[in-house]
């Protein structure tokens, strides 16, 4: 019976034992996010990381941000889940969906109508896209949405084959880069988003008097928060919900909303992108 006993003390000191070196609760979940490097690393950052802090305060969940050197990177990322959730073009979202199954959470009340506009410098003489003929042109990055793949099938549209119509085709990488280019006469035109035009054009901005639009494009949606095919859909829906939420009501939601450009969220579901995705397939670019 001693012995009996004495086995039992050593069980269930045993299991003690265990349980104690096992948490109590599941290990914090910290979700990595990021954006396609669409401008500098400075200015993403100063775009996304507000939004980030209260969207993730709001979800009760850990967040940390990693910078992306490439469109193609955050992709990827997406799809080995080295990233849960990105600020994708809909070029990029359109790739992550069909090569990893990444979901559409939200976009913003401006990705609905979004456009892309061709700049050139204040004191040319040109006066429509036909006087850019034999001019050189700057597109962005080749996985840009605003900034080549829409801006091309809109002058496309307009019977413009880009390689045989201007004397020269660049790609910057980046709508900041673009801007920059055409400033100093590196390219006669480029097309960039046109809020980041429109912004870098007004009356504080810092190409104003320097750069004027010379064109802005037929509209089509475009970005679009992702999310990687494996987060657990309620973890989803209430960063989802986050992003709902927002509005003006406090100086943080002010803030974060203004920094990235919107003035609020909406859901936003993979047919939203039918458009471009249409485009990508015909170029055989998915």
């Amino acid at each position: 019976m001693r012995a009996a006993q004495l086995g039992m003390v050593v069980l269930v000191a045993g299991m003690l034992t265990v349980a104690c070196r096992q948490p109590s609760t599941p290990s914090a979940l910290v979700l990595r996010w990021s954006a396609i490097p669409d401008r500098a690393a400075e200015s993403v950052r100063a775009q996304h990381l507000p939004l980030m802090d209260l969207v993730c305060q709001a979800a009760a969940v850990e967040c940390q941000w990693a910078d992306a050197a490439t469109y193609p990177e955050v992709v990827d990322k997406l799809g080995d889940g080295s990233v849960d959730v990105a600020f994708l073009g809909a070029v990029g979202f359109a790739r992550a969906h069909a090569r990893h199954g990444a979901v559409p959470m939200v976009m913003r009340d401006i990705d609905t109508r979004f456009t892309s506009v061709v700049v050139v410098r204040a004191g040319d003489s040109l006066r429509s896209l036909r006087d850019l003929q034999g001019r050189s042109f700057t597109f962005g990055d080749r996985g840009s949405t605003s900034g080549h793949v829409m801006a091309r099938h809109f002058l496309n549209a307009e019977g413009i084959n880009p390689e045989k119509f201007f004397s020269r085709v660049a790609f910057s990488g980046a709508h900041d880069k673009t801007l920059a280019a055409v400033a100093a006469g590196e390219a006669d035109a480029g097309v960039v988003s046109a809020p980041i035009g429109y912004e870098a054009l007004a009356s504080d901005g810092p190409y104003q008097g320097r750069l004027r639009m010379l064109w802005e494009s037929p509209v089509y949606t475009d970005y679009v928060w992702t999310a990687r095919r494996e987060l657990p859909a309620e973890l989803r829906q209430r960063l989802i919900d986050a992003f709902l939420d927002l509005d003006n009501a406090t100086v943080g939601s002010r803030v974060a909303l203004a920094r990235a450009g919107a003035g609020g969220f909406l859901p936003a579901y993979p047919g939203d992108f039918r458009l471009v995705t249409g485009v990508l397939e015909r170029a055989g670019a998915l």
